[in-house]
């Protein structure tokens, strides 16, 4: 029995593991020296705070610096750019290792946070009716389910390891990813989609960027919406074929939680978080496939978030409240509909679907030949028979480790037919399911729903709990919790967060500036990297040419060792460096995303009219201005010490 792993690059292929294994040691062997969205507010603020416009612009612009660069000047670093020399003597290479599973204390240790954080995440959403707690439970997944798990093992790709199961008897799916791909769907069928409110790595992470969102037209958003069902076909027919784990594969978030990865995963990564900044979750709403089984969950859930805790009073604040545009405006009134205009409205639909179903199955199937070259063994016997027919001159790893093994070309294209096959009768299954989807959608489209209040669509509502504050009867109902009067809806509150605003707008700024000059330093050190390749310095490759010429001089030898030392030496110190920086701007910038959270999102504090100076309220505050500086002063003197140590280490 094969036991099936949710791996974020690659998939067993059963007997193709002896090849897999020659080709890494062919690949380690091959080395020739010297050559080488409406914009969203809690409440309309009654008044300005001093200086956070200019503020946010400098940290805006920082912060978007901050999300280009890091990924991308850390990834060039994590790759081996020194291949295993050849060896002139007899020597045999060192076997392939891989590491050990975790142990199984740690496997249940993730489940039982996972049960818990879901838990939690319900009891925030549908009791406390609490926003903040939302917040910090979703920094909370951030930080456990992302980076120190590095976002394995997650529900949205156990998918693929259950349809693997469910398709072959001989691959059993762990206990652990069995119940991460369960518990999300038992507690949507529950209380709604708590999980992508404050659990899921990859939605809360967009969620924390969700600074300004706004509303996308139903025109686009409408075909946009059916991307995840297509995504969810080719998954699983991806992994009931055997070819790979596609979600995983492409997961846009992995390569950050793991602060290294390709250059183009990591670049769409954080497009897609500088597109939530405006259009919230793009990944959730328009590509994640786990969540259009979470989408069906939701929607007969037991109980759901509601925009307001008891009556609505069509007051209309919460019109735009919601960043995914899952709240539903009342209908007009209109005529009711004839029997005989229902009548021919469902004969379109009941002929409707099945054409969808075998359009779309038929259309599958028809692609078979070029989905199949996602397979290992379709795209090897392909470069086989190309370089057989002399189409291609040179061989790739993958053909010259096959042919080293003696195997036949008849039963490697016999094996290729056989993988077509099953991608012609998946293509069915995953076509008629789009097909399916589509015309229930189209269905859906024709019916009429009344509705006399502003409701949630619980399918596409992800629970994230932004709406609660636009509702007068959400601070109604908390005042009587409290003992206090009612607040009106035009007042924004001032609290404790108020005394600490300007001193936060300060330690931001510093932040914001300690990123700036730091990827400052990384774009120079990156630079100096990418020209200091010890591979082809051209002392190094002088000192070689000289020494083909004249092998017995054991000075050139002596020479050549302790250039090649010096040249590796500054090679890795600018790579460590590099890399040093990647960690302070991940370590100042995810601080600078709280702020940024708490500065932005929350409201700013109404004006004192003993303290303006002028027509502009608090915008011209000097104690306000004060402590901002004070604390801009202090962050700044600190971080300079952190930088001055990091500049001394390189």
């Amino acid at each position: 029995m094969k036991i099936s792993k949710c791996n974020c690059l690659t998939r067993g292929f059963g007997h193709w593991q002896s090849l897999r294994s020659a080709i890494c040691n062919l690949r380690f062997s091959i080395f020739n020296p010297g050559r080488g969205r409406t914009e969203i507010h809690p409440l309309p603020p009654a008044g300005r705070w001093p200086g956070w416009f200019a503020i946010r612009r400098i940290a805006a612009a920082a912060f978007v610096a901050f999300l280009l660069l890091v990924p991308a000047l850390h990834a060039s670093t994590t790759s081996s750019r020194f291949p295993k020399p050849e060896f002139s003597v007899p020597h045999e290479q060192p076997r392939t290792t891989t590491p050990p599973p975790r142990a199984l204390p740690d496997e249940y240790l993730d489940v039982a946070v996972l049960l818990a954080a879901l838990a939690l995440a319900s009891y925030l959403v549908l009791k406390s009716r609490s926003r903040r707690g939302v917040w910090l439970l979703s920094l909370f997944s951030v930080l456990y389910f992302g980076f120190w798990r590095q976002g394995c093992v997650c529900p949205v790709g156990s998918i693929q390891n259950v349809a693997a199961a469910l398709s072959d008897p001989t691959c059993a799916v762990p206990l652990t990813v069995l119940a991460f791909f369960l518990l999300p769907i038992l507690f949507t069928l529950l209380f709604g989609r708590t999980f992508c409110a404050a659990v899921c790595p990859l939605g809360t992470i967009q969620d924390l960027f969700a600074f300004r969102p706004r509303a996308i037209p139903a025109w686009l958003r409408g075909p946009l919406e059916f991307v995840p069902y297509v995504y969810l076909a080719l998954a699983a027919l991806f992994a009931v074929t055997g070819a790979q784990f596609i979600v995983c594969r492409f997961d846009p978030f992995i390569a950050l939680y793991r602060l290294g990865g390709s250059f183009g995963m990591l670049l769409f990564g954080f497009a897609l978080l500088l597109v939530g900044i405006v259009a919230a979750r793009p990944y959730c709403r328009f590509l994640c496939p786990y969540g259009v089984l979470l989408n069906w969950a939701s929607r007969l859930s037991w109980r759901h978030a509601t925009i307001t805790p008891s009556d609505c009073i069509n007051c209309r604040l919460c019109e735009h409240a919601c960043p995914v545009d899952a709240i539903r405006k009342p209908t007009p009134e209109k005529p009711p509909e004839t029997r005989r205009d229902a009548r021919r409205r469902l004969a379109v639909l009941v002929l409707l679907i099945p054409a969808c179903v075998v359009a779309a199955g038929g259309l599958m199937s028809s692609l078979a030949g070029p989905l199949s070259r996602g397979h290992f063994t379709v795209a090897l016997a392909e470069r086989v028979l190309l370089e057989d027919a002399g189409k291609v001159k040179d061989m790739t790893l993958e053909t010259e480790a096959f042919r080293s093994t003696g195997q036949s070309k008849d039963e490697l294209v016999r094996q290729a037919a056989d993988v077509r096959a099953r991608f012609r009768v998946g293509g069915w299954f995953a076509g008629g399911f789009l097909g399916l989807c589509a015309g229930l959608i189209l269905a859906g489209l024709a019916t009429r729903d009344r509705r006399k209040d502003y409701t949630i669509d619980n399918g596409s509502c992800v629970s994230c709990a932004r709406c609660f504050e636009y509702c007068p009867r959400e601070h109604e109902e908390r005042a009587k919790l409290l003992g206090l009067p009612a607040v009106p809806a035009e007042a924004a509150p001032v609290g404790r967060w108020d005394r600490w605003r300007a001193p936060a707008a300060g330690v931001a700024s510093a932040l914001a500036l300690f990123c700036g000059v730091v990827m400052a330093i990384m774009l120079i050190r990156y630079a100096q990297e990418r020209r200091a390749d010890p591979l082809n310095d051209p002392t190094l490759v002088a000192l070689r040419e000289r020494f083909i010429a004249n092998p017995e001089d054991e000075a050139l030898k002596s020479g050549i060792r302790a250039h090649d030392l010096q040249v590796r030496r500054t090679f890795f110190s600018i790579q460590g460096h590099v890399g040093a920086g990647a960690w302070l701007l991940v370590l100042a910038g995810a601080p600078l995303i709280v702020l940024l959270n708490l500065l932005i999102v929350t409201r700013a504090p109404a004006p004192d009219p003993e303290k303006s100076l002028g027509s502009a309220g608090t915008w011209r505050d000097q104690d306000a201005r004060r402590r901002s500086l004070v604390a801009f002063l202090i962050a700044v003197a600190v971080l300079g010490i952190i930088l001055a140590a990091f500049l001394r280490g390189g």
